[in-house]
């Protein structure tokens, strides 16, 4: 069951402000018998609360649980917190947690603000009237910006696969700090919900599994972006191929395992996220014995 919270954003004075919708049914599988809910926040602040100048706006859209037959609800409750804004949020509800993920990225929109304001003009002024990073367009190349850029944000997070005592999450960060491109992040964990616990590497393989799972990795890159070897990688704004190395940020579902390297990882950020997707019969031969996952490959 959902029950939606929705933040009315306020362009002055940011006050959260809760209400009710009508419930309705959760589209995610119940196969491990949690119940999730939904909050929504979306809030915007302007420079000196003057609609008039550059703001910073913030959405936040989470599916999150809220009753679990396997687990112990408060215990969930708090690695998803966690999982989504950080350890130093363990022991707060995830409505705390977002609030205070809000009051600090305003905290630091100001001060990155302050930041331009007082150091705009720091520079010798023939250098500051040739420096393109000081203006918006060719245009006002005869002056200095005077205004700051926008900022925004949205944070989201998915459930792909929840079944047989695992509950794989991801999660999504889309920000722009005032240029043309909006930079991409992708945060993956594994619940295992019989040990409480997120899965790491080392619950899932086996002793020296990483030289093995590299060669699977740089082959499945190959074979994605239809070359032979990688140096051609290197041309479509791929790096440090050879050195690649499982990066932790996983998923997990009924067929495989799921790698994804974030921009700026092993890729220029003009080439989208490399996903990487390995079924378990290329990778059995590593899985540790008796895992969930182990078992979860041999089904």
């Amino acid at each position: 069951m959902f029950k939606n919270i929705t933040f009315i954003p306020l362009f002055l004075i940011p006050v959260f402000i809760f209400s009710a919708c009508n419930t309705k049914k959760s589209n995610i599988p119940q196969d491990n018998d949690v119940v999730f809910d939904t909050l929504y926040l979306s809030q915007q602040m302007f420079l000196d609360n003057d609609p008039s100048k550059s703001s910073c706006n913030l959405e936040i859209r989470l599916v999150y649980p809220v009753a679990s037959k396997k687990m112990n609800i408060d215990t969930l409750t708090n690695l998803w917190t966690s999982c989504i804004f950080g350890q130093s949020n363990t022991g707060i509800s995830l409505q705390q947690a977002a609030k205070s993920y809000i009051d600090t990225y305003f905290q630091r929109y100001r001060q990155d603000a302050r930041n331009f304001r007082e150091n705009r003009f720091d520079k010798d002024p023939l250098t500051a009237l040739t420096d393109s990073s000081y203006f918006t367009s060719e245009e006002e190349a005869d002056e200095p910006r005077s205004e700051f850029y926008s900022y925004y944000e949205t944070l989201t997070d998915t459930v792909t696969y929840n079944q047989n005592d695992l509950i794989s999450l991801q999660v999504r960060s889309v920000s722009n700090k005032g240029g043309s491109e909006s930079y991409e992040t992708f945060r993956n964990f594994v619940i295992d919900l019989k040990t409480g616990n997120i899965l790491s590497e080392k619950d899932i393989f086996i002793e020296g599994y990483e030289p093995q799972l590299r060669r699977i990795i740089i082959n499945k890159l190959l074979k994605q972006n239809g070359v032979n070897d990688i140096s051609e990688l290197e041309q479509l704004g791929y790096f440090g191929v050879n050195e690649i190395v499982p990066n932790r940020n996983f998923l997990i579902d009924a067929k495989g395992i799921t790698f994804i390297f974030n921009k700026g990882e092993y890729s220029a950020y003009l080439i989208s996220a490399p996903v990487i997707f390995i079924p378990y019969e290329e990778i059995r031969h590593l899985l540790r014995e008796n895992t969930t996952v182990w078992k979860l490959a041999e089904i």
